[in-house]
């Protein structure tokens, strides 16, 4: 709904919050795709992928979700060859 009020046509970064009676506040929006997505990966989800995936009518894999995994992007984006 938010991409179709605004005219949203690329991956953006919005913080939404629920209200005691559930109704949704929007708290920001940046232009890009959330900084947490490294974590995501790091877990084992590729959700870049699965994104496109989806954008092209295939289907995603069923996966477990790794709940005990402990992420610290930091090193994956450095183990990666990026400097932060």
């Amino acid at each position: 709904a938010v991409q179709n009020a605004l005219k949203m046509h690329c991956l953006y970064d919005i913080d939404i919050i629920l209200d005691a009676d559930e109704k949704p506040w929007i708290l920001e929006i940046n232009p890009r795709i959330s900084a947490s997505v490294v974590a995501t990966m790091e877990a084992g989800v590729p959700m870049l992928e699965y994104l496109i995936r989806m954008c092209l009518g295939h289907d995603i894999p069923q996966i477990p979700i790794p709940y005990d995994q402990r992420i610290r992007p930091h090193i994956a984006l450095s183990a990666d060859g990026y400097e932060l």
